[in-house]
């Protein structure tokens, strides 16, 4: 986009979210999410994982203590971490 250009509003909305699909295509990097995630099961399972966080889920007092260590070793595996 060049620097004079007037974004598109749903582009711009796309910005404002913690939707990581949304934020994924912005950013230009989700067709190598998923071609890794089709190499990788590890990271698949990871990525299964992290994309249905939303920033209401750290207020969700129904999580369990397993569900939050999935998401920690999802998010912090140094080999297949998202």
């Amino acid at each position: 986009m060049a620097q004079d250009e007037v974004p598109d509003k749903t582009v711009v909305n796309d910005f404002y979210t913690h939707r990581l699909d949304k934020l994924l295509g912005i950013s230009g990097v989700k067709a190598a999410l998923e071609t890794r995630a089709g190499f990788e099961p590890d990271f698949q399972v990871n990525w299964n994982t992290v994309r249905d966080w939303n920033e209401t889920s750290r207020y969700d007092h129904s999580t369990t203590e397993a569900k939050a260590r999935d998401m920690l070793v999802a998010v912090a595996d140094p080999n297949s971490g998202f």
